[in-house]
This record gives structure tokens, C-alpha cells and sequence, in this order.
């Protein structure tokens, strides 16, 4: 009699372990799907962002096919022109049928007057200059007659022999009405159609910012655009000194900006230790490190002499400088109050 209630007690355990396997079984089966899931979604991301950097190189593709087929059809036009001129000159004069005298059409460009749309006149006269077959090392020529203003200064200020190079005034032109190339990609990334204007004018804001912002940087292959690209998107949200200094290294890929970041940041630990360790050399000012969305030490009334770096350095003078390593946070563990010279797991 008494094994029967043991056989009940052992009968409603491997009931309940089956119940545990069962409930087991099911959450495999939920993970594994989300984790399916979760897997489809990656690979749905990496897709479109690979199709993406397909049509981004498709489209300037055709862009250097483009200009490719532009230059040669101007260049044959060039030969041609001077093909006839040869032959006119070559050919015996006859007093009784004399050659007609060819009279030069008028030309008609635009001009530039103080306060024009820069960028909406280089691209009128370009125009008029395709229209006349003009090759572009001629451009110049025809340009300076149309220009006044600052456009007619910068033109005298260039050197005698780069005074006929087109692209260059236009790259100068740009830059001093303050048509930067990252002027050009900022609007090129936050152009929005709006209601009130045309789809042909926004098409022809957004071409034109883009071929502004690559043709600044003077993007002359499809390796150097995705550099450029990508260069954007790595140094979205870093500070401006840091940039500089990134840039100034001139990476040739990113792995070598990174590592170029990184020499920022272990030289500026190295300024924040010596700093600590001198007890704030002459010259220094009090700011706190830099933390993002940390308010600015207000400005005293008086205002120590400050020491001047290099626009490079990792510690410039427009740049915060340590002043207590406490206020800090360690690169090291992430954890405020030490730097990571100081860091306890330094040890470990």
C-alpha cells in the first residue's frame, strides 16, 4: 500500500519534466524564429544598401561617360574648325573668283553684375558656350569680358599662367562667394521639394549642388567618390578640430582616418596628464575637457595669455583644454573621475 503513492509521486514528476521539455521545445522554436527574423532583416538592410552604392556608381558612370563623349564630340569640333582653317590657307589664291569674306557671328553671353546668382551665371555662359562650340580651354577668354564685381577682382588676382584656366576660376569663384564643396554637399544632403517649386527647378538644385560638392573636391574616380562618401559619414558628429586634423592627414582610405583619430585622442590624453602633472602651465585657460553637450565655461573678465598651437594639433587654441582630470571620463572603462593613464583596470 505504501509504493502505490510513490508510483503516483514519481508518475506526476516525469509529467512535469515533460511539461518543462515541451515549454523548452517551444521557446527553441520562438528563438530560432526570432532569430530568422532578425537575420532576414540584416540581410533585407545589407541588400538595399548594396543596391544603393550600385546606383550611386551607375549614376556617376554615366556622368564620366557623359563627359567623356562631351569632350570628344568638342574636340572633333576643334579639328574640324581647324581642318578648315588649314585647308583655306592652303588653298591658291585666283584673283578672278576671290574667297568670301567670312564675317564673324555675334556672340552673346551673359554677364555678372554684384549680387547674381553665382552658380546660376557660370551655368548660363557654359551653356552659351556649348552652344557656340567653344573648347573649353577658350572659355576664359570669352569669361572675362562678362565679369565685374568680386568675380572681375578674383580674375585679375590669378597668376598670368593659370590666368586661362577655366575650372580653376571656377573653383576660386566658388569659394570666395562662400560655395564651398561642404556648403555644396549640406545642401545637396537637405535639398526637400516644396510645393511652390517646379520638379525640372528642384532636379536642377539637386544636380547642381551634387556636381558642386564633387567637383570641389576634384573626385576623378569611382574609389575616390566612395572615399568621399564614406569620409562624409565617419566624421558626422565630430568635432571640428578633430576634423581638421583627420583631414589634414589626408587618409587615404578609412581605416587610416581611424587611425589617424586614434593619435588624436592618445595625444590629447598625454596633454591632459602632463597638464595635471605641471599644475596648469602659463598660459593656460580654464575650460573643461570636451564632453559632448557640456555647456562652455563662461567667459572671465580677464583673460590669461594664451599659448598658441598649430590649427593640426590635438590641443589647438580653439579646442577646450583639461583642467582636472576628475571632471574627465576614461577612454579606458568609460567611467568618470580618472583618465586612463590613471585607470585601476590598467593592471588587470
Amino acid at each position: 500500500m505504501s509504493r502505490k503513492p510513490e508510483a503516483v509521486q514519481l508518475e506526476e514528476m516525469e509529467k512535469q519534466i515533460e511539461l518543462l521539455r515541451t515549454q523548452m521545445a517551444r521557446d527553441e522554436a520562438t528563438h530560432k524564429q526570432e532569430m530568422e527574423r532578425l537575420q532576414k532583416q540584416e540581410e533585407a538592410k545589407n541588400a538595399a544598401h548594396h543596391r544603393k552604392l550600385q546606383e550611386e556608381e551607375v549614376a556617376y558612370r554615366r556622368e564620366m561617360e557623359k563627359h567623356e563623349k562631351e569632350t570628344e564630340e568638342k574636340e572633333k569640333q576643334r579639328k574640324h574648325e581647324l581642318d578648315l582653317a588649314q585647308a583655306g590657307l592652303n588653298a591658291p589664291a585666283n584673283p578672278n573668283n576671290p574667297s568670301p569674306i567670312m564675317v564673324p557671328h555675334h556672340r552673346k553671353f551673359p554677364t555678372y553684375k554684384a549680387g547674381d546668382d553665382t552658380e546660376a551665371f557660370l551655368e548660363n555662359f557654359e551653356r552659351a558656350c556649348l552652344g557656340y562650340s567653344i573648347p573649353e580651354d577658350q572659355y576664359k577668354v570669352e569669361l572675362r569680358p562678362q565679369l565685374s564685381g568680386p568675380l572681375a577682382e578674383m580674375a585679375a588676382e590669378m597668376p598670368k599662367q593659370q590666368m586661362n584656366d577655366y575650372k580653376l576660376f571656377q573653383t576660386k569663384a566658388r569659394y570666395r562667394m562662400g560655395i564651398t564643396p561642404d556648403h555644396a554637399r549640406r545642401h545637396f544632403r537637405t535639398q526637400k521639394w516644396k510645393p511652390d517649386v517646379s520638379f525640372p527647378k528642384h532636379a536642377y538644385y539637386v544636380g547642381k549642388n551634387y556636381e558642386a560638392w564633387i567637383s570641389g573636391h576634384n573626385v576623378k574616380s569611382l574609389e575616390e567618390l566612395h572615399l568621399l562618401i564614406q569620409m562624409e559619414q565617419f566624421l558626422d558628429g565630430v568635432p571640428e578640430d578633430i576634423t581638421r586634423y583627420i583631414q589634414d592627414g589626408k587618409p587615404k582610405n578609412l581605416a587610416e582616418a581611424g587611425e589617424i583619430g586614434a593619435r588624436w585622442m592618445e595625444v590629447a590624453e598625454s596633454k591632459k596628464a602632463t597638464v595635471k602633472g605641471n599644475e596648469y602651465p602659463r598660459g593656460h585657460t580654464d575650460h573643461k575637457p570636451y564632453n559632448r553637450g557640456q555647456p562652455k565655461t563662461p567667459p572671465t573678465t580677464q583673460v590669461k595669455p594664451q599659448t598658441h598651437y598649430s590649427s593640426t594639433s590635438p590641443v589647438s587654441s580653439n579646442s577646450p583644454r583639461p583642467s582636472d582630470p576628475s571632471d574627465g571620463r576614461c577612454f579606458k572603462c568609460n567611467e568618470l573621475g580618472h583618465i586612463k593613464a590613471n585607470c585601476p583596470k590598467n593592471a588587470i
